[in-house]
C-alpha cells in the first residue's frame, strides 16, 4: 500500500510540472537547398531489337498449352515453374481444349478454368473437336447430337470468364474437309452461339479457327492434298469479330525466305477483319523440312514479322512453351517450341524477348 502511495504521489508531481513547464525553444535550422528531381533513367532497349523487321509492336503475343519442361514426365514443381514462366512469353497465354474435357458442373472443361488462377496473363480460349477421330457418320451428324451442348460450354465460358478472345473450332476447316455438310450445322450452331455470348460479354472478340495452309491448298507434309478454300470464311457472314488461324509453313517451304508475300495478305480479299495467329513455330530438329535449325527459327520469326506488316495483326502466338516430344504427324512438331524439353532457351527465345520489351503500341 505504501508504494502505491509513493506511486499516486509522484505522478501527481509529474503531471504538475507538465503543465507548468513551456516546451524548449528550437532555434530554426538553416533553410533545406532544393534538391532537382532526379531523370527518369530510359529502360535499357534489347540490343536484338534492332534486328527485327518492325520498328513497332501494335499486336499482343504470347504462347498457346500447357506443355511444362520434361513433358510428359514433368513433376509438380515443372507445373508450378510453367505456370510462374507464362507472363515470360508476352500478355497472351491460349487454351485450346476440346469442349467436353472434365467439364464441371457449369459445363467449363478444367483446362480454362485452370488459365484463370494464372496471374500476369490474359487467357484466350479456344474450344473445339478432333474430326479426324469421327467416322464419316459421325461427323456428318456431330453439330446435330453435339451442337446444343458444345454452345452452352461457349456461352458458360463467357459468362462466367467474358475473355477477350473466345474461338469456337480449332482449325474448324478441318471438320469442313471431313464432312461439308457437317460443317453447315457446325455455322449454324456457331452463329447462334455468337449471338448469346455477346449477350452474356458484349466486349469478348468471338472467331472460329482455321489452319491457314490448308485453306491455301498447301500443307503437303500433312499427308493429303488440300483444295484452296477461302471461300469458307464468307459462311460465317458478320459474325466473325477476328480471322484467328493457325500457321505452318514448314509444311510446304523449305526455308523461312521461301514463304511467300502474300502468305497472310492473301486473306484480306475474303475478310477486313484483323488476324489473330493462334499456333505458330518452325522446327529446329529433324530431316523432314529442308532446313530445320535454331537459326531457322530465328529467320522464321523475323519473316512472320515482316508478313504482319502487311496485315491488320492481332496477335502472334507461339505453339507451346517447351518441346513436347510426343511424335506427332512423324514427330513434325517435336521441336517448334522457343525452348528446348528440358528448358533450355533456343536462340529465337532471345529475339521473342526482344519483340516482348517492344510495348505494344
Amino acid at each position: 500500500m505504501k508504494k502505491l502511495t509513493l506511486f499516486v504521489v509522484f505522478v501527481v508531481v509529474l503531471l504538475t510540472i507538465s503543465a507548468c513547464s513551456q516546451p524548449p525553444r528550437i532555434p530554426p535550422g538553416p533553410t533545406p537547398t532544393p534538391q532537382p528531381t532526379p531523370t527518369p533513367q530510359p529502360i535499357p532497349q534489347n540490343p536484338l531489337v534492332k534486328e527485327l523487321p518492325i520498328t513497332q509492336r501494335t499486336f499482343f503475343i504470347g504462347v498457346a498449352g500447357y506443355v511444362p519442361k520434361n513433358f510428359p514426365n514433368s513433376q509438380a514443381s515443372d507445373w508450378q515453374d510453367l505456370f510462374n514462366s507464362y507472363s515470360t512469353y508476352g500478355e497472351l497465354m491460349g487454351v485450346h481444349s476440346a469442349w467436353n474435357d472434365k467439364q464441371d458442373a457449369e459445363g467449363i472443361p478444367q483446362n480454362v478454368n485452370m488459365a484463370y488462377q494464372i496471374k500476369g496473363v490474359t487467357p484466350y480460349i479456344a474450344i473445339g473437336f478432333e474430326p479426324d477421330t469421327l467416322s464419316q457418320a459421325q461427323a456428318d451428324s456431330y453439330m446435330q447430337t453435339n451442337g446444343d451442348a458444345f454452345k452452352k460450354t461457349a456461352v458458360a465460358i463467357a459468362k462466367k470468364y467474358k475473355p477477350g478472345v473466345l474461338i469456337l473450332g480449332v482449325e474448324s476447316n478441318r471438320y469442313y474437309e471431313k464432312s461439308p455438310s457437317g460443317y453447315e450445322d457446325f455455322v449454324r450452331v456457331y452463329k447462334e452461339a455468337y449471338d448469346e455470348i455477346k449477350a452474356v460479354s458484349p466486349n469478348t472478340k468471338v472467331a472460329t479457327n482455321f489452319q491457314l495452309d490448308y485453306m491455301r491448298g498447301a500443307g503437303k507434309l500433312s499427308g493429303r492434298t488440300h483444295n484452296a478454300h477461302f471461300d469458307v470464311i464468307g459462311k460465317f457472314g458478320d459474325k466473325l469479330d477476328l480471322i484467328t488461324v493457325t500457321a505452318y509453313p514448314f509444311f510446304d517451304y523449305g526455308s523461312p525466305s521461301e514463304i511467300p508475300d502474300n502468305y497472310l495478305s492473301e486473306i484480306s480479299q475474303y475478310s477486313s477483319k484483323p488476324i489473330m495467329i493462334t499456333e505458330m513455330g518452325w522446327p529446329t530438329e529433324g530431316t523432314r523440312v529442308g532446313i530445320s535449325s535454331e537459326q531457322a527459327q530465328v529467320d522464321f520469326l523475323k519473316r512472320l514479322l515482316q508478313l504482319s506488316k502487311t496485315v491488320n495483326t492481332y496477335g502472334l502466338v507461339w505453339l507451346h512453351p517447351h518441346d513436347a516430344k510426343l511424335g506427332v504427324a512423324g514427330g513434325l512438331f517435336d521441336s517448334l517450341s522457343l525452348k528446348k524439353n528440358d528448358d533450355t532457351p533456343k536462340k529465337a527465345w532471345e529475339y521473342w524477348q526482344a519483340l516482348k520489351s517492344m510495348p505494344k503500341s
